[in-house]
């Protein structure tokens, strides 16, 4: 029956040999695999029968089959890292990566293509630590803005104070997003030594980065941050005022409860 033309009855029988536990059927489910939707029925059973002996064959299709490059994860966890990224099987290898096994990972900052840069910079975000924080200052002058940014909030995430330097230079990036994502960086590495040029993003052409600066000095202990955004609750533009607004909530101002309050009845210009 599993060699019915019928992927349908194929799939009902797959169903029913799992069912029974039937390992002995192990090769020949192996034998339906046909690159078709149905596959999915397949390496369902597979897993579920803990078919492991299929890892050498999950290899070969993981390149190819985003179902064996899934299950290949499953069965053989962080062993399966470098296979996953020649698939370029970002899911699965997000589920698998550790700290101790992400070294394959920072080889992708090379790579031509950004969204691989990205994902790259994403990954080594959320499993690397100060080690891996130091391979991305590199990144920081990516011709891609996204990386860039990418790189600026891993940085402020697994990096040390230390590295603060290697972010002061971007408070005076061009675009906005960037300078924004550099002042959250330095507050998270409470990086004090930065103090003065954060303050002086408080004159920032763009509102959001004056906001976003003040927010910065306020969380580093600096008493002219809430200050000043009280003084951007009165901001022409009412998007900047409820980002004070919220800045302030942020911070736990109760100082400024009253004047958030009055914003409830702000009518937008």
């Amino acid at each position: 029956a599993l060699k019915n033309e019928e992927p349908r009855v194929r799939a009902y029988v797959i169903d029913a040999l799992t069912a029974l536990g039937a390992n002995e059927a192990v090769d020949d489910i192996v034998a339906t695999l046909d690159g078709s939707d149905y596959d999915s029925v397949a390496f369902e059973a597979l897993r579920r029968l803990k078919a492991k002996e299929t890892i050498p064959l999950l290899r070969n299709l993981a390149r190819r089959s985003g179902g064996a490059a899934d299950l290949l994860a499953d069965f053989a966890g962080a062993e399966a890292v470098p296979d996953l990224i020649a698939a370029r099987a970002w899911d699965p290898l997000a589920c698998v990566v550790t700290r101790e096994t992400i070294e394959p990972v920072l080889a992708l900052f090379q790579d031509p293509d950004w969204e691989v840069r990205e994902r790259a910079v994403t990954m080594v975000e959320w499993h690397g630590g100060e080690k891996e924080a130091a391979a991305l200052v590199p990144l920081l002058d990516d011709p891609v803005r996204e990386i860039r940014i990418g790189a600026v909030r891993a940085i402020g995430r697994i990096g040390t104070k230390a590295m603060a330097k290697h972010l002061v230079p971007l408070l005076a990036a061009r675009q906005g997003s960037v300078r924004s994502a550099v002042l959250d960086a330095l507050t998270a590495l409470r990086a004090t030594d930065a103090i003065e040029p954060i303050r002086q993003r408080l004159s920032d052409p763009d509102g959001y980065v004056r906001i976003d600066a003040a927010h910065a000095l306020a969380a580093l202990g600096e008493s002219d941050g809430v200050a000043a955004l009280r003084r951007f609750l009165k901001d022409p533009s009412h998007r900047l005022r409820s980002w004070s607004a919220w800045s302030l909530g942020d911070l736990h101002a109760k100082e400024a409860a009253g004047e958030i309050a009055a914003l409830l009845k702000d009518e937008y210009p």
